[in-house]
């Protein structure tokens, strides 16, 4: 069941201001009113390429792992159980862009990657890309799953392994590699291990083509089981970083907390802890940890909660060294295994969010989130072409500018079993989509067809009343629909059974809502065969 909550045409306004707007004007005596116009000034998202590897076979697991450059020219993917150099070995491809076109460029197999080490667990590319980062989280030289990476850089077309780096002081069970993150100029690389005391990040610097240790950093109540390191980001002139414990104990077991810190010079220092705000045990908030570039927006992901037990996003913003909870968005569905916030990434400026969310019994779905003025909303809700219910989505990417959005599907089966996929959603130009329609009132059950190219349907029927909304059969490329659901009294709580025709991403035929004041804008994709939410006011 998907939820809306309450807001006032107020908020409703402002949100439309700021993202896509609607004008209206007042028509007759019941408060019909013409709908004029909605433009679309954000991005709007449809999906370009399937990307696999030249010698995809079953069981790679291609796109385990995915990072594409901040650019958007490069895109690095992990098959971390590719067995070229032995089973499980695991492998990691370099793509490179011209135009639309994705060609794989490189096939990175670092000879330190034996039998079971699991080379690509995870992956990073710096801007422009010339260098690149491999986890081997199972590499065992040192002390049997101590983990190392991989570096590799480019010359022209051709990739070379520069160096292996280890953490300064391994240990048996470190799983060193299991997250990355690389400055956009390469200058510096974090690397986690949860297996050591409880976790730690390791900070590297480069100096020419010398990688260096510059720190290692943990909290400064990080014990044993913490998983500190979970998931890592810094910003962008790598001066502040984020870094998850998904096992820490405040509140409840495992509830999770997310510490930052800071730099000044080559000396890190903790800024802050960031605890649940609702803790709740193995709730794991910091599941999933992102910042912007300018490292005023903090958003932390959580795989579960006592509110949104489907997952939930909390966005933080910063006010000189204060950080303060802006928004939470949560999975509000009766689906424990949604995920959201599992897996993440955000453009440079923080205007755009990305998560992916898993549904039972249905495909997963990339959920964008756009930011109006100082809050974010649901923007979009993208899904793969060929998507089986049993396809998971593991990693999402995304360019500087939030053009490119990349999803890692470790088990699509082209190819084989369990082979993978990497698919490359494009944000097409700003578009401006006019068309007109005229809003009706129901106060009874009631079924409708909506014909217009745009329609607004407001609903003001008693409690507990229901209606259908069914779409026109053979919608247009391109066509626009609006659904406003509203209520003349504040103790309204009608549901409102949607049928789409075709289907809407991310909703099932017959979903019910409870509404009470929102407004869902709708863009059917031919290519897609679906319609596709562009905004959502919750």
């Amino acid at each position: 069941m998907q939820q809306l909550t309450t807001i006032d045409t107020l908020e409703a306004k402002n949100h439309f201001s700021n993202g896509s707007s609607i004008h209206g004007t007042t028509l007759s005596k019941h408060g019909a009113r013409l709908v004029e116009s909605i433009t679309d000034q954000g991005h709007y998202y449809q999906q370009r390429n399937k990307v696999q590897s030249s010698d995809i076979a079953a069981g790679d697991s291609f796109g385990i792992a995915v990072r594409v450059s901040p650019d958007g020219q490069y895109f690095i993917a992990g098959a971390v159980t590719e067995s070229a150099n032995g089973t499980d070995a695991g492998a990691a491809y370099i793509f490179v862009r011209s135009g639309t076109s994705w060609t794989q460029q490189a096939k990175l197999l670092s000879q330190y990657a034996t039998a079971g080490t699991q080379s690509g667990s995870d992956v990073a590319i710096n801007a422009n890309g010339e260098y690149a980062a491999v986890g081997i989280i199972r590499y065992s030289v040192t002390a049997t799953n101590a983990g190392a990476v991989a570096i590799f850089k480019r010359n022209g077309t051709t990739w070379t392994e520069q160096t292996l780096l280890e953490a300064g002081d391994p240990t048996a069970s470190g799983f060193f590699g299991l997250s990355i993150h690389m400055a956009p100029d390469a200058s510096y690389l974090f690397v986690s291990a949860i297996g050591t005391g409880g976790g730690a990040v390791y900070v590297f610097t480069r100096t020419n083509d010398t990688w260096t240790q510059q720190a290692k950093v943990q909290g400064s109540d990080t014990e044993s089981g913490d998983s500190f390191g979970a998931a890592i980001h810094a910003n962008g002139n790598s001066n502040m970083l984020a870094v998850s414990a998904t096992g820490e104990d405040t509140g409840a077991s495992a509830a999770g907390a997310v510490y930052v810190f800071s730099r000044s010079g080559s000396t890190w220092s903790q800024q802050v802890k960031i605890t649940d705000p609702s803790p709740t045990l193995s709730g794991n908030f910091g599941k999933g940890v992102l910042l912007n570039e300018d490292a005023d927006v903090l958003v932390i992901g959580s795989g579960d909660g006592i509110t949104f037990n489907g997952g939930t996003i909390s966005i933080y913003t910063r006010g000189g060294i204060t950080w303060t909870l802006n928004k939470q968005i949560g999975e509000l569905r009766a689906n424990v295994s949604a995920k959201l916030g599992n897996n993440m990434a955000i453009s440079t400026d923080g205007t755009y969010i990305y998560s992916t969310r898993t549904l039972s019994g249905a495909p997963d779905e990339i959920i964008v989130y756009k930011r109006a003025g100082n809050t974010w909303y649901q923007w979009q809700g993208l899904s793969t072409s060929d998507i089986d219910n049993d396809d998971s989505f593991a990693d999402i990417s995304c360019s500087a500018d939030g053009r490119y959005i990349l999803v890692g599907v470790y088990n699509e089966d082209t190819g084989g079993t369990d082979a993978g996929a990497v698919y490359v959603f494009e944000a097409g130009p700003a578009q401006k989509m006019i068309a007109h329609g005229v809003q009706v009132e129901t106060s009874a059950t009631s079924a409708i067809t909506i014909q217009d190219n745009v329609s607004v349907l407001q609903y003001t029927g008693t409690p507990s009343a229901s209606i259908v909304i069914t779409t026109p059969p053979y919608p247009v490329d391109g066509q626009l629909l609006v659904i406003s659901l509203g209520a003349n009294s504040a103790t309204f709580d009608a549901t409102v059974q949607l049928q789409f025709t075709p289907n809407l991403v991310g909703f099932t035929d017959g979903t019910d809502i409870s509404v009470a004041n929102a407004v869902l804008v709708l863009l059917f994709q031919s290519s897609l065969q679906s319609w596709l939410v562009i905004s959502k006011i919750i």
